[in-house]
C-alpha cells in the first residue's frame, strides 16, 4: 500500500518530461530522494504507465504526449497546416526549392514549400 505513488500529469510534462528522462541509477541519495517527492501517496491511480527503467525517457515522454495530448495536437496540427494553405494559396508566395524525386527508375522533378513537409 504504501507503494501506491503518483505523479500529477503536469508534473509528468513539466520540463518536456524530465521526471521521465531522469535515470534514478544515476542520482546521488539526495537527488533520488528529491526525484521521489515529486509523487505523492495515492488511493487511485487516474492511469497507469507501464515502464521499465532502462527505456530511454524520451520515448517514455513521446508515448505519454501522444497518449494524453493525441487529438489536441491533431487539431492544432490541421488548424496550422490550413493556415499555411490558405496564406500561400491567397496571400503571399512562401520560398520554394527546387526537388528531384526518384522512384523505381522514374524521377521527376517539383517545386516544394519548406511549409508542404
Amino acid at each position: 500500500d504504501s507503494l501506491r505513488r503518483g505523479v500529477p500529469l503536469h508534473r509528468l510534462f513539466a520540463g518536456c518530461g524530465r521526471v521521465l528522462r531522469t535515470r534514478p541509477d544515476t542520482l546521488t541519495f539526495a537527488e533520488q530522494a528529491q526525484l521521489f517527492d515529486t509523487s505523492h501517496r495515492v488511493d487511485t491511480f487516474d492511469f497507469f504507465i507501464s515502464h521499465v527503467c532502462s527505456t530511454p525517457g524520451a520515448k517514455k515522454y513521446l508515448t505519454l504526449v501522444m497518449e494524453q495530448l493525441g487529438l489536441l495536437a491533431f487539431a492544432t496540427e490541421a488548424a496550422v497546416c490550413s493556415g499555411i494553405l490558405v496564406l500561400q494559396a491567397c496571400c503571399v508566395e512562401l520560398p520554394r526549392i527546387e526537388a528531384h524525386f526518384g522512384f523505381f527508375d522514374i524521377g521527376f522533378e517539383c517545386a516544394l514549400s519548406f511549409w508542404e513537409f
